[in-house]
């Protein structure tokens, strides 16, 4: 049974059906709660296999000559609130008036780390009262004490009172909160749910302002920060839900409530998964300033739009990241300012969230994710998995067996490949690197695609791409859509396939085919080398195209004149002149006419071929 709807929300489902962090539940370690008091019957905490009359998920580290009651069930694994005895594990009968919040928020913590073990430790009076400060110092003490033998992964602490606008060491427990942080065990205290009565002015309660503390404030389920749930841009640590969480009572039944103190145990959950995943990982719990910089690396941008300040909602999926990133990195956390993170010679995990981040996989299999900003990313040896997100990402790849994930509409991506390559879905651009022989393949976008200094094979498939040879005898297809083609150097073969296509085939003896639609083949220069136009078609409206530029000769833009088009085998005027002989299909350009200067052939078509000067055009 779970206790919040936000599983979702915080990305907790995703974690937990990733393969990545299979087994991460919270076993084996403790989370105290400091509260009132708690139905430990309740469904929410799970099974009472021994049939002791408490749920086996409470632990209870008695006081050997206190032996265990299993006829009361309102029984305490330790009540600090002014009794005669404190020790853990004797039960305390009190009032059920006082006894509903410690179960909704022990409640909340069983359902996000469900196999963690809990300690409830009450400090609040039979009658009421507020918690006394000596009664929590004593609470907290006795987890210093017993950290080491039960494990214990965080505190618990939803209560409190003030708007305190700075950090404040005057606790009378603040002593023993530094203690657990040495120990690498945070306190989580809820930020408090008097914005409203405090009009707006930014705070948090006196146990979220003390030092070492990870202060908690909750959003509601549109990713709002809850009209009552008092924040500090500086004491306000994360955000978690607080809206309608469906916890448990008393009596055994379930209502749902609001409030900082149910968003709080939800970090308090997740802080027991990251630390359950830091020593298997790393072999080592993180360090309460580790927890929180890394929650609000991962976390999700929340504006408040009451005083414009931004905040972090807990993203537990990106949190498990991030710890597997600062594996990877040998310690070094990521953050949102842009990182430059290098992995291992073993396969890696790194996600750079965040920032204009650059993440290099070294040797291994790699996964490498991204964030916003526009990423760099290189996997190195192996066969590496790659994603950006937003931004306009720039990919290195060096196996044709890496695999690239883009989201939809997530910027211009670039690939840069010494392999060959085809792009997956929301990838834009490759550009294939170094002297290998290798080959490059679009998908459904707009793509561009250019070759390497050696032979290659480029297809655009899908969409109205551009594809450049560069250097080396490379075979182009434009395939679907109204492509461009240019071949650059050396001696190329264009085909258009279908749409209408512009080919363009450069220096060297190329071959131009353009395939099905109004084709147009371009010619920029002259005099180096003819290329082969393989199946012009005037009733296509093919044309061809010549730049004023590059052939000289003072050609005007636009269509030719009639002296400027001779049929024959040479020219006859004495301006420029293009000369076409329909028997052998060569086409030839002359600068001046019957002047003193040679006409060069620049073209060949099949012979015979229908040509006229309507065909041809003049371009800049």
């Amino acid at each position: 049974m779970s206790t919040t709807p936000s599983v979702s929300q915080i990305n907790l489902d995703k974690f937990r059906s990733s393969s990545l962090f299979s087994g991460i539940d919270g076993k084996n370690s403790t989370i105290v709660v400091i509260d009132d008091g708690i139905n430990l019957k309740h469904p929410f905490f799970g099974p009472d296999n021994n049939g002791d009359g408490v749920a086996d998920r409470f632990r209870y580290p008695n006081d050997p000559s206190e032996p265990k009651n299993p006829e009361d069930p309102e029984k305490f694994l330790g009540d600090f609130s002014g009794n005669e005895d404190i020790y853990p594990g004797v039960g305390h009968p009190i009032s059920h008036k006082f006894i509903d919040h410690g179960t909704a928020v022990s409640g909340v913590v069983a359902t996000t780390a469900p196999g963690i073990n809990i300690i409830h430790l009450k400090v609040f009076p039979d009658n009421g009262d507020n918690a006394l400060g000596e009664d929590i110092k004593q609470a907290l003490e006795w987890v210093v004490k017993n950290a080491a033998q039960l494990n214990i992964a965080a505190v618990n602490m939803s209560f409190g009172g003030g708007n305190l606008s700075q950090e404040d060491s005057s606790l009378e427990y603040a002593q023993q909160i530094g203690q657990l942080a040495a120990l690498n065990i945070p306190v989580i205290a809820a930020s408090g749910n008097d914005f409203q009565n405090f009009q707006g002015q930014p705070g948090v309660i006196n146990n979220a302002a003390a030092p070492y503390t990870i202060s908690v404030g909750a959003v509601d389920k549109s990713d709002k920060l809850t009209d009552i749930s008092q924040r500090h841009p500086i004491l306000t640590d994360i955000l978690a839900p607080g809206q309608d969480i469906t916890v448990g009572t008393y009596s055994g039944s379930t209502t749902t409530a609001n409030g900082t103190s149910l968003a709080a145990p939800q970090i308090t959950g997740v802080v027991a998964l990251a630390q359950e995943l830091a020593v298997r990982e790393m072999n080592r719990k993180l360090t309460v300033p580790e927890l929180t910089d890394l929650l609000k690396t991962t976390g999700v941008e929340v504006k408040d739009d009451q005083t414009n300040a931004v905040y972090r909602r807990v993203d537990m999926f990106g949190l498990g990241e991030g710890i597997l990133t600062t594996k990877a990195t040998g310690g070094i956390l990521p953050t949102t300012q842009g990182d430059r993170l290098a992995g291992t010679v073993g396969n890696d995990y790194m996600a750079g969230f965040d920032g204009n981040d650059e993440l290099l996989g070294n040797g291994g299999d790699d996964t490498l994710v991204g964030g916003r900003g526009n990423d760099k990313f290189d996997g190195g040896i192996g066969n590496d998995s790659m994603s950006g997100g937003d931004g306009d990402d720039l990919y290195v790849v060096e196996s044709n067996a890496d695999v690239i994930v883009e989201v939809a509409n997530g910027g211009k991506d670039q690939v840069t490949a010494t392999a060959s390559y085809t792009l997956s879905e929301n990838l834009e651009n490759l550009d294939l690197d170094g002297n290998r022989a290798i080959n490059g393949t679009g998908n459904s976008l707009d793509n561009l695609i250019q070759g390497n200094n050696a032979k290659n094979q480029l297809s655009g498939s899908d969409g109205n791409d551009e594809l450049h040879g560069r250097t080396g005898d490379d075979l182009l297809v434009g395939d679907l859509g109204d492509d461009r083609l240019f071949g650059d150097a050396d001696n190329d073969s264009l085909i258009g396939s279908l749409g209408s296509d512009w080919l363009a085939g450069g220096e060297g003896r190329d071959t131009l085919r353009g395939g099905l639609d109004a084709d147009s083949f371009v010619f920029n220069t002259l005099g180096k080398g003819a290329d082969r136009i393989a199946d012009f078609k005037a009733s296509h409206d093919d044309q061809i195209l010549v730049s004023a530029r590059g052939f000289g000769g003072k050609l005007k833009l636009g269509n030719l004149s009639k002296r400027q088009f001779t049929l024959g085998s040479r020219a006859t005027g004495k301006q420029a002149q293009f000369i076409y002989d329909a028997k052998d299909g060569e086409l030839f350009y002359d600068s001046d006419g019957i002047g003193g200067r040679k006409q060069t052939l620049f073209a060949e078509l099949a012979p015979k071929s229908a040509l006229s000067r309507a065909d041809i055009a003049v371009i800049a």
